[in-house]
């Protein structure tokens, strides 16, 4: 669950959110990492007599199961991309790209496999099977796998709050027509309940009895943003899962191979935990863990079954968590409020830029040459656009294009011809509609009533609070996005072409000469 690319947005939604060098290198797929402190015991009898000797090969291996974890943690922040602009794995709510971030949490947290579940696949993972499915119904699934699913259940992703629109709040309807109070009335009339949110109003819905007492499922989940893999995918990666494809005919058609389309003709794609049925039972994997240190001692095993990190395996490690957290925060992104428009900025500020640079210095690291693999893998969106980041996931083009728009100088100002949240546009991946509420009702209605009697302001036919901010709109060249059409999703708003130029940022600044030098 990330924050949103917008900073408006991020405030709002967070806000009323609140109020509720290589030898033996770390493998990056967390489905290989080997679970120690259990795989060299025999399990033939219990005995409190092997508890110390267990659980003292377990501490020991602390260190290197920690070093696991972080090599974790910077996979799952290569595999889900950029915070900085939204995305198919950058949602409000669980999309694709966050049960890896809780799991490798988890795993550094709690560096005991046999409680936390490190080594083994998360839900819908490669190695992910009918055993593993089998578990999460009983209730016996690892403790990390427990908890994504828990905040699976209960935040999920909304298409009121996708990859591309966020109403009201981005955009905002027209209330008085100025952008920055509209923003702050919707934000007040969510906070206080008079308006309907989905994004939040859907957190925290699921009772706890629910999910503890056993046959919850989690029905059809779709993931409402469109990701950089076939058909709008989520690719997975790095050992990471990302969404399905669902199959059949809905009553809008399919692609040529069978996969759903929903009512605007985009192909349906579901969260790795759509329709699965999921027992909540965090104390399971303590008990599990407590019997496991009863299991006897095998001398001639006993001494293998302790793992030292080399040198080598904690500098990968943290090589690859650098590289994450550089994927994951560098503000010069395409889409990003940092860099917008065409975002031209030097190569040695971008996160390629930067992993390439890594990957010289210390050249082996497999999680950053994958990414960079897939970098340079080229994709594009449902318009034929290229993609920013090729295969890596990350914002589409069009979803780059969608930032910048509602980002854009004018949409700050006015808004002035966005839609209500009743009405979204056709041209949005997966809209929703939800009614406005009567408080934002009612106060459109007044700011469109005229002041004074008899006088108009120029250019508008009355004496409103909305005829005096369309008065000031005209007056600043203010044009309202065409949403009926596609050209704000594959095109560039007027002024963001020269603004995200880096060297016309220079010329601006009276330091054109130092253009050349990048």
């Amino acid at each position: 669950m990330h924050a949103a690319a917008r900073p408006y947005v991020v405030a709002g939604a967070a806000f009323a959110a609140a109020s509720l060098v290589v030898v033996t290198p770390v493998t990056p797929q967390p489905t290989q990492l080997p679970v120690l402190s259990i795989e060299t015991r025999l399990v033939d009898s219990d005995s409190l007599l092997y508890v110390p000797f267990n659980l003292f090969q377990d501490i020991v291996n602390v260190p290197y199961n920690e070093v696991g974890g972080i090599n974790e943690l910077g996979t799952a922040l290569l595999f889900s991309g950029t915070w900085l602009t939204a995305s198919a794995t950058n949602l409000w709510g669980e999309d694709p790209g966050d049960p890896s971030h809780f799991t490798a949490l988890l795993d550094m947290a709690i560096p005991f496999p046999g409680i936390s579940g490190q080594g083994l696949p998360e839900v819908g993972a490669p190695g992910w099977d009918q055993a593993d499915i089998n578990e999460a119904a009983n209730g016996t699934l690892p403790l990390a796998q427990q908890i994504t699913l828990f905040l699976d259940a209960e935040i999920p992703a909304s298409a009121s709050s996708d990859a591309d629109w966020s109403n009201p709040l981005d955009p905002t309807p027209p209330i008085t027509g100025d952008a920055g109070i509209d923003h702050s009335i919707e934000t007040f009339a969510i906070l206080s309940g008079q308006q309907q949110f989905p994004l939040i109003n859907d957190w925290f819905q699921e009772p706890l009895s629910d999910l503890t007492n056993g046959g919850y499922n989690f029905g059809t989940v779709v993931d409402p943003s469109a990701g950089v893999g076939p058909d709008g995918s989520v690719p997975s990666d790095f050992g990471w899962a990302g969404t399905t494809p669902e199959m059949g005919n809905i009553g809008y058609g399919t692609t040529a191979d069978g996969q759903t389309l929903d009512v605007d003709g985009y192909p349906v794609n579901l969260m790795p935990w759509s329709n699965l049925e999921f027992t909540f039972n965090p104390a399971q994997p303590f008990e599990s863990f407590f019997n496991s240190l009863q299991d006897p001692v095998d001398p001639s095993t006993y001494l293998s079954g302790f793992e030292i990190p080399t040198f080598d395996q904690v500098g990968q490690a943290v090589e690859t968590l650098i590289a994450g957290t550089v994927v994951a925060y560098d503000p010069f992104v395409p889409g990003s409020p940092f860099c917008s428009g065409a975002c031209d900025v030097p190569s040695f500020l971008t996160p390629q830029g930067i992993l390439g640079e890594l990957n010289t210095i210390w050249p082996g690291d497999p999680s950053i040459q994958e990414w960079l693999n897939l970098f340079n893998t080229p994709t594009s969106d449902q318009f034929g656009q290229a993609n920013p980041f090729g295969s890596a996931n990350g914002p589409t083009q069009a979803q780059v294009d969608a930032d910048n728009w509602l980002g854009s100088l004018q949409q700050q100002e006015y808004d002035f011809g966005n839609p209500s949240t009743a009405d979204p546009p056709d041209t949005v991946n997966t809209p929703i509609s939800f009614p406005e509420g009567t408080l934002i009702q009612d106060l459109t209605t007044l700011m469109q009533q005229n002041i004074i009697p008899g006088f108009d302001f120029p250019g508008t036919t009355g004496s409103s609070v909305q005829d005096y901010y369309q008065w000031q709109a005209d007056m600043n060249g203010y044009t309202p996005i065409d949403y009926d059409t596609t050209n704000w999703l594959t095109s560039l708003p007027p002024e963001s072409v020269t603004l995200g130029s880096f060297d016309t940022l220079l010329t601006d600044l009276g330091l054109g000469g130092l253009a050349s030098l990048f």
